[in-house]
């Protein structure tokens, strides 16, 4: 895990393996084959659909962990030579940017109806907030895991490949799940993912 002293604003690239999405389906952060997490939080996506699986992403951001994979904050992500995000601003930009994201969102009226879910899979991929709390998981079979705060779990606690059992509410967009995980559990049960 990264110290405070140590953060600072670092070059990330590689092709994108998958994408962390939230209860709304918009992308917010990818997964690269270079073993790193990039954060792109939806008020910060400057061109929506540009950002899929398979694209070649470059930019910068504010590593914040290196284990058991790289996590970018901040990012400002580039796609050939076009900014497709940046979420590099200031606070007070990046605050207004979240507020009028907020707004669009509750004035579209979308009824958010989540089912009940347990997802059985190996982690491809951990977000952490600064302080190395799990803030979502992406999974083997593409489900966008968010973390709660009071389940108090660290990266430091897993490993990527590790199998687990993952229970709470989800939705589907496509190919991509999301799941606002209730309980976290270490399974062996490989069946479970026939």
């Amino acid at each position: 895990m990264k110290t405070k002293k140590s953060i600072r604003r670092t070059r990330f690239g590689g092709t994108v393996l998958q994408l962390s999405i939230s209860g709304h389906g918009e992308t917010e952060g990818v997964m690269l084959d270079t073993n790193s997490f990039v954060k792109i939080p939806p008020h910060s996506v400057l061109l929506t659909g540009k950002i899929k699986v398979g694209s070649v992403v470059s930019g910068s951001g504010v590593e914040i962990a290196d284990r058991p994979n790289s996590v970018f904050y901040h990012a400002q992500v580039v796609i050939g030579k076009k900014l497709v995000a940046d979420d590099s601003g200031h606070e007070k930009a990046r605050t207004k940017s979240k507020e009028v994201h907020q707004a669009r969102l509750k004035a579209s009226n979308e009824k958010v109806v989540e089912k009940k879910t347990i997802a059985v899979a190996r982690i491809a991929g951990i977000a952490v907030k600064p302080k190395g709390e799990v803030d979502r998981m992406l999974l083997s079979d593409g489900t966008s895991a968010h973390m709660p705060k009071e389940l108090e779990l660290k990266s430091k606690d897993f490993n990527l490949g590790d199998l687990i059992q993952l229970n709470g509410k989800g939705r589907t967009f496509g190919k991509n799940k999301f799941l606002h995980v209730k309980t976290v559990t270490f399974t062996k049960n490989e069946k479970s993912l026939r």
